[in-house]
């Protein structure tokens, strides 16, 4: 199989061109060893940050650091390991990303005992069709992210952001991080700081995109107690900015 009829040669079963004709969907062909015979520009850009025509032929470990290069090109290498589909969501550049990596074989090639490429597609926001269901599919959770602009974050202040996205005010936030009001204020006043934003709409906006409550369920065991990562702020600290 040469990498020219890799790219001139695509098969895809009828489950396949639904997941490819998924709106918004990137798509990249990958090896067992993680490179990428092909690609679309959002694939390109969500993992390498540059065009296809430059991501196509390298390895996913040139573009995505260690261990999550490893991890990533270790889930299709699973995949067509067991013939089968491989389902994951992750954290990506800041989005909650949901995957779907198929095994398949090029037209034109000798039927092998294993299949030697697998379709990695992915996209942000609803799962991606026969994600939430898949038939003979292994659901996996990925545990190496990237934050993106959340990674500035602390461990608190992600915590806050995501209560901030599950809707609850300041106060409901305090008791849960046994924290006072006044500080839930200043986090909130600090998160729009980082984050650029000015109202409390737009700080639940970014908790929905990154799927943060569930991630941090996933990645950050327990919410944090009453001693953990920051002080609470008294009378004498500076007031904070306070958004709409």
């Amino acid at each position: 199989m040469t990498l020219q009829n890799t790219r001139d040669n695509r098969v895809f079963d009828a489950r396949s061109r639904v997941l490819l004709n998924a709106t918004g969907a990137g798509l990249g062909i990958l090896t067992a060893e993680g490179r990428i015979v092909e690609c679309n520009e959002a694939f390109a850009q969500l993992y390498a940050k540059r065009g296809s025509a430059d991501a196509q032929g390298r390895l996913i470990t040139d573009f995505v650091p260690a261990p999550a290069g490893e991890e990533r090109r270790d889930l299709v290498r699973r995949s067509l390991e067991l013939g089968r589909p491989v389902v994951f969501n992750e954290l990506w550049n800041g989005l909650e990303l949901h995957g779907v990596i198929l095994p398949m074989d090029p037209i034109g090639d000798a039927p092998a005992a294993r299949p030697t490429i697998a379709a990695l597609i992915i996209r942000h926001g609803t799962a991606l069709p026969g994600a939430t269901d898949p038939q003979n599919a292994e659901v996996v959770q990925t545990h190496h992210s990237d934050l993106g602009p959340l990674a500035e974050l602390s461990r608190r202040e992600l915590e806050v952001l995501a209560f901030i996205g599950a809707g609850l005010t300041n106060h409901e936030i305090a008791k849960r991080i046994y924290r006072s009001d006044k500080t839930v204020e200043w986090h909130r006043s600090q998160l729009g700081a980082k984050l650029n934003v000015s109202t409390r709409v737009e700080l639940a906006k970014i908790a929905h995109r990154a799927g943060l409550r569930e991630w941090l369920d996933q990645h950050g065991g327990e919410p944090l107690g009453p001693r953990d990562d920051d002080h609470d702020l008294t009378p004498s600290c500076a007031e904070p900015q306070i958004l709409a």
